[in-house]
């Protein structure tokens, strides 16, 4: 016998182990009496017990208890065994776990709910406690989420999901304010929140308006817990910041407030490098939240807070220690921060230089110059480049920079940056370049030439990537911009005047670094010149430049040197094209210039430039490139200026691969041979240029070089070399070509048995191609036997890429076949079409009786590509192209050779090909050799009722094709069994063309065949079954072919199709439910005969529940698709049920809130407030001028509207209180709030200060918002 429940509550602690006592109290804890017994159980239990407050059933036990007791009574509970109390020895225990943890949460949730009840009044003052005692438990449950998740990273997404934050905060807003409450949160909850902010996953800015919604209630714990700091720490101390006038007080103030942190982050040192920069990153989210919490919109306010700025950031630097590998890290992410809110002044950043950086260092000990923090330079240079902008500092700090990149060069490892992809982009890109700016800016560019020129003096032979040598192209850019005239002139004189020392003296080979540097630097001055008239002046200097650059190269010494330095070639390039051109200008004797021209040709540079290119190879170095790019300039002006004799080796055929608009200024020897190595695809001449640039250069030249091209193709297109020739045509564009040149190239492919035999493939996409453009005289379309040739090669589908090469040939056919046919129009005869009829014909003369079309798919591809186009062509004369006669003697050969494939399964690709060529037949044929040939037809059948059974084939596309032949043979009695058929197609993996082939065959059908309509319609709406997606798409394909004087069996209106639409879209499946409401919107759009008032009634009362049932953002659109059309075509008929549309209406707003949904969807529901609140169809000028009346009906209509759409508004107001939108969706939705208040004030001007009088205060200021922004941005104000 049981004992009474009274007796078991007694002797609980009688029972040997806890686990058992709360498993017989939980058994127990079934009514209020007994739930109030084992609640002061628990507690004293939670009260002196450990093992008790670790153990998650009690705080489960404790929580169900609490759901039974009345809520007064619960609290009396709590406060007399102090439970917070309770709770914070519990998180400060090292044994409690996350799950304990959840369980805790779950007792302050059921608390919670119950104080904002009725009856909660007693409950939220016990939860009400004063700053001290609620600050102490923040701290210390935060505490305890900050060590589980230390404990157990991969518990920190439960965490968030389940809101565990929730009960620090909530406990928090409770307290009871005090005096001194901001100095106890800075002292226990500063470290903690900042720390479980750093751990907590940050939200991509990028996907939080497409999340779906699940952890609202933790995203906006997380935001409360930045609140709490900017509430309590950062605005008081900006408070405190403003009113004291002495700075060093100023900086004081702020480190003794930030003091907790500094000793939190002072015990990093024994921690390893990872866990150090997980701790120190609480420095830079603090410092985030701060800025955040300063107003910077405009100047003004930034110049007033750039003092708070500074010192915020001087008094977090203070509370990173000295000497962790981790400080530099950190310090470069509150950069990043500060970057992205705000500035630091010129002398802060020095100081951040000079104290961090890492240079003040190398002068003490000799240590590597790669151990400078260059990621703070680059930071420091990105912020404000001005640092560096000056000639002693960026000396200094170049000089470094060039020692390090030696250090390099000498084999040390290159450090790692966190800013670029390696250490010499980082320089050039984040340091010297915006440094170059500034200079350029402050009007000192030359000071920063002169530091340039300096490192450019330090021997740099053996260095394979001086950075120094990378920015000439940078530097180009801000030479006129920000250098005068004179300056220019000075800067090119000054390096003229050293190269010209170096040769007059006579060792040119001592001098060669001061010729190079002075060659870098001329070089990226003699680019950036842009303005002619400075050109002018400086020709001479230009000219002499390149004198004494051919000088050099004279020297033996010099000039080895110097030709294995890429600026020199460069510079010879730069100063030829600026200087000749001007000169020869001044010329009045040509054969001065042919003259120069040749001395040029015959100097040491141009003899070494030609051994360069020579012996580059394949892979052309830095020096051999700009070699070659200076030879390309100088023969373009040998041809330019009419020189002749100047003939190719093939050596240097590469500068004319690389400059092809050279190509035909060659004399015709070397300019056949060039060509014809282009159209060969001789990988030797093709070095590493690629062939696209090759034949794009000639196509853009044109000219001889363009035309004798062709022909080479032409030519190789019919010899053995085909291969090559395709590849340069297939680079060419066919608009490119004459109609004459296409036509000889569409000869020559399809006489290329070479290509035919290799890349079949290919050969059939060029020939589509070049028929894509007129053609008239190809020989294609007057020997139909070129295409039964290509043909006849295509067997079946199963040979590689049989699929594809079948389609190209559909396409070739089906080009020709209208060509043909357009000249039938024309000339009223074509003999190429009648002989292509007598090909087909003598084809199923002779195959008929043998049974091998399935091995022929070429030839059978070409006779239902000529029926299709005589199926659909209007000329009679097409349409006899094969006759009838000997159209029904192949349909039965292909029914029967169908029928023996199918029952031996011997070859899926030749019954694919033979259903083909059924499908492409007219069904009156297929029909009548179905009824000829009965035992084929049946094992077809077999194969059909076997599909509408649900027992599809592993082979989609066959059993796609069979749905295709069962439309031409089924009569209407079988139109249940061809719908199920159907949609069972229609669910399998079918190809996107396959899909698209089944859905134009059922629409064909029901377009042309009334009673196969009405019987397919009677299957959807006397079938009571569960109805699958799939036969909704088959409804929906049905749908626009119905007709008003269509009769439905049983009595039914046309009024029931949309009410069984409605019915089936009621479904728990999204799919169904969607595809149902694609069919009620055909219905409402495309079928007004097919509804009434009650029709319009149940879709609005429809869409009310569906939008209940689904959480889901496609539903969202469709409703909302569904319900505009509505709004369009029905609004007359909605006009007097405004009860139904308001309902609708807020029921959109709902889902917008609950399921989180984006601006994309908001977007969808505001441009529906704006078609409810003000109709454009009865703005229209064709609506005005049916109408004769001095009464403005839209205005009328937006009044009426008015009446009601407050409530709307009213609700929107209230879900904003309730959850928040997602990002974007508000800004998305404005428009339509603003028209909606406008409807209210056109109906009653006091309309929206009634409305806000039916408000409580929270609503109202939401409401006060949105009519600010109206007023702002919305309101129309005339003018």
């Amino acid at each position: 016998m049981e004992r009474p429940s009274l007796e078991r509550l007694k002797g609980l602690n009688s029972l040997s182990t806890l686990p058992a006592q709360l498993d017989e109290a939980r058994q127990l804890c079934t009514h209020r009496a007994r739930a109030d017994m084992i609640a002061k159980w628990l507690l004293e239990k939670l009260k002196s017990s450990d093992e008790a407050r670790t153990d998650s059933a009690s705080w489960r036990l404790l929580a169900d208890a609490s759901r039974l007791l009345a809520p007064e009574m619960l609290a009396t509970l709590f406060g007399h065994y102090d439970l917070l109390s309770v709770v914070q020895k519990a998180v400060t225990h090292p044994d409690l776990d996350f799950e304990t943890t959840a369980a805790v949460k779950n007792l302050f949730d059921v608390t919670f709910d119950l104080s904002e009840g009725p009856r909660g009044a007693a409950l939220k003052a016990f939860l009400s406690v004063d700053a001290a005692h609620a600050v102490a438990f923040t701290g210390a449950w935060l505490i305890c989420l900050t060590d589980t998740i230390n404990r157990q990273p991969e518990c920190v997404s439960s965490l968030v999901n389940l809101g565990l934050l929730s009960p620090a905060v909530k406990v928090w807003e409770l307290r009871k304010h005090g005096a001194d409450e901001n100095d106890l949160f800075a002292t226990n909850c500063l470290v903690p929140i900042t720390h479980l902010l750093c751990l907590l996953p940050q939200p991509d800015v990028h996907t939080s308006a497409k999340r779906k919604r699940g952890n609202t209630e933790d995203r906006s714990s997380d935001i409360s817990l930045k609140s709490m700091l900017a509430k309590h720490i950062i605005l008081p101390a900006r408070a405190t910041f403003s009113r004291v006038e002495n700075t060093p007080s100023r900086t004081g103030e702020l480190q003794n407030r930030l003091q907790k942190m500094k000793e939190f982050n002072a015990e990093v040192t024994n921690l390893t490098h990872e866990d150090q920069t997980k701790r120190l990153a609480t420095v830079p989210t603090f410092l985030e939240i701060a800025l955040r919490c300063t107003p910077s919109a405009t100047p003004r306010q930034r110049l007033k807070e750039k003092s708070w700025v500074e010192g915020i950031f001087a008094a977090l630097l203070e509370c990173l220690p000295s000497n962790t590998p981790a400080r530099s890290r950190v310090l470069i992410d509150m950069l990043d921060i500060i970057q992205k809110h705000a500035s630091l002044s010129k002398e802060t950043l020095t100081q951040l230089n000079d104290q961090y950086s890492g240079l003040s260092e190398l002068g003490e000990e000799s240590g590597s110059h790669l151990t400078v923090n260059w990621d703070l330079l680059a930071k420091i240079a990105d912020l404000d480049a001005n640092v560096y902008a000056e000639l002693d500092r960026a000396g200094n700090v170049f000089e470094v920079l060039s020692f390090a990149n030696f250090e390099l060069m000498e084999g040390q490892q290159a450090p790692e940056v966190r800013l670029e992809k390696d250490i010499h982009t980082l320089w050039k890109m984040r340091i010297i370049i915006p440094v170059m700016r500034a200079f350029a800016r402050n009007r000192d560019i030359a000071s920063f030439v002169k530091i340039w020129r300096n490192e450019l003096a330090i021997e740099f032979e053996e260095i394979t990537r001086f950075v120094w040598l990378e920015i000439d192209e940078e530097f180009a850019q801000l030479v006129q911009p920000f250098m005068t005239d004179e300056q220019v002139t000075d800067t090119v004189s000054f390096h003229c005047n050293r190269i010209k020392e170096a040769i007059n003296s006579g060792h040119v080979s001592c001098n060669l670094q001061k010729v190079r540097s002075s060659a870098v630097v001329l070089c990226a001055t003699f680019m950036g010149l842009r303005d002619d008239g400075l050109i002018d002046r400086m020709s001479p200097i230009v000219s002499d430049v390149f004198s004494d650059l051919i000088r050099i190269f004279e020297d033996q010494r010099a000039g080895e040197s110097s030709a294995d330095f890429a600026h020199s070639w460069k510079l010879l390039r730069v100063s030829l094209e600026i200087w000749f051109p001007l000169w020869a200008e001044q010329q009045d004797d040509k054969s001065t210039i042919d003259d120069r021209l040749k001395a040029i040709a015959q100097s040491g540079a141009a003899l070494k430039g030609n051994s360069l290119v020579q012996h580059s190879g394949l892979t052309g170095s830095p020096v051999s490139a700009e070699a070659t790019r200076f030879l390309a300039v100088f023969l373009g002006l040998t041809h330019a200026y009419g020189l002749s004799g100047l003939s190719i080796s093939d050596e240097t055929r590469k500068i004319y691969l690389e400059n092809p608009a050279l190509i035909a200024n060659l004399d015709e020897k070397s300019r056949k041979a060039v060509l014809s190595a282009i159209v060969d695809g001789d990988g030797k001449a093709g070095l590493d240029v690629h062939s696209d640039a090759i034949v794009n250069g000639i196509v853009e030249a044109g000219g001889t070089a363009f035309d004798e091209t062709v022909h080479l193709i032409v030519k190789k297109l019919e010899g053995k070399g085909s291969v090559g020739a395709l590849d340069v045509l297939e680079s060419m564009s066919p608009s490119t070509l004459s109609p004459g040149q296409r036509e000889r190239i569409l000869d020559s492919l399809c006489a290329s048995e070479d290509l035919r035999k290799h890349v079949p493939n290919r050969q059939l996409a060029a020939i589509v191609r070049m028929l894509e453009l007129p053609c008239p005289n190809a020989g294609l379309f007057k020997d139909m036997s070129i295409l039964w040739n290509l043909a006849a090669t295509l067997k079946t589908l199963d040979m590689p890429d049989g699929l594809r090469l079948l389609k190209l040939l559909e396409c070739l056919t089906s080009l020709v076949v209208k060509h043909s046919t357009k000249r039938v129009t024309r000339e009223g005869e074509s003999p190429a079409l009648t002989d292509l009829g007598k090909k087909v014909d003598h084809h199923i003369k002779k195959t008929s009786g043998k049974g091998q079309f399935a091995d022929d798919a070429g030839i059978v591809t070409i006779i239902n590509t000529v029926l299709t186009n005589a199926r659909t062509n209007p000329d009679e004369t097409a349409k006899e192209v094969v006759k009838p006669s000997r159209l029904q003697v192949y349909a039965q050969a292909l029914l029967r050779e169908a029928a023996e494939l199918q029952s031996s399964g011997a070859s899926k690709g030749g019954l694919q090909t033979l259903l083909d060529a059924m499908i492409a037949l007219p069904d009156s044929v297929v029909q009548r050799a179905a009824e000829e040939e009965q035992p084929a037809f049946q094992s077809l059948n077999a194969a059909l009722e076997r599909i509408a059974e649900g027992n599809t084939s592993d082979d989609a596309a066959i059993d796609s094709k069979y749905i295709q032949l069962a439309c031409e043979l089924k009569t209407s009695q079988h139109e249940r069994s061809l719908v199920a058929m159907a949609a069972n197609v229609l669910e399998s993996e079918l190809q996107p063309k396959d899909n698209v082939a089944v859905l134009d065959v059922l629409h064909r059908r029901y377009k042309n065949k009334s009673d196969c309509r009405g019987g397919a319609l009677q299957s959807f709406m006397t079938d009571e079954r569960d109805v699958r997606a799939a036969e909704l798409v088959v409804l929906r394909t049905l749908l626009p072919s119905i007709k008003e004087e269509d009769s439905l069996e049983g009595g039914h209106s046309h009024q029931s199709i949309l009410y069984t639409s409605l019915r089936l879209a009621d479904n728990s499946s999204v799919a169904i439910c969607r595809r149902a409401l694609d069919c009620v919107s055909c219905i409402l759009r495309e079928k007004p005969f097919m509804t009434n008032q009650p029709t319009i009634e149940s879709t609005m009362i429809t869409i009310q529940v569906l939008l209940k049932k689904h959480h889901d953002g496609m539903i969202f659109m469709d409703c909302c698709r569904t319900f505009n059309i509505l709004l369009q075509q029905y609004r007359s008929q909605m006009k007097y049920r405004m009860n139904l549309v308001v309902a609708v209406m807020q029921q959109l707003v709902t889902s917008l809130f609950d399921c989180n949904l984006g601006s994309r969807h908001a977007n969808a529901l505001s441009r529906m407030l704006e078609l409810l609140c003000n109709p454009p169809q009865l703005r229209s000028k064709r609506h005005q001028k049916t109408t004769i009346s001095l009464v403005d009906e839209a205005r009328k209509a937006q009044g009426h509207v008015g009446q009601y759409v407050q409530y709307i508004l009213h609700h929107y107001c209230s879900q904003v209180l309730r959850s928040p939108l997602a990002e974007g969706a508000r800004e998305s939705l404005m428009p339509g709030l603003w028209m909606t208040i406008a409807a209210v004030e056109v109906n009653d001007t006091d309309g929206m200060k009634v409305l806000s009088a039916a408000m409580n205060n929270s609503e109202r200021a939401v409401l006060r918002s949105v009519y600010d922004d109206y007023k702002a941005f919305g309101k129309w104000q005339g003018g």
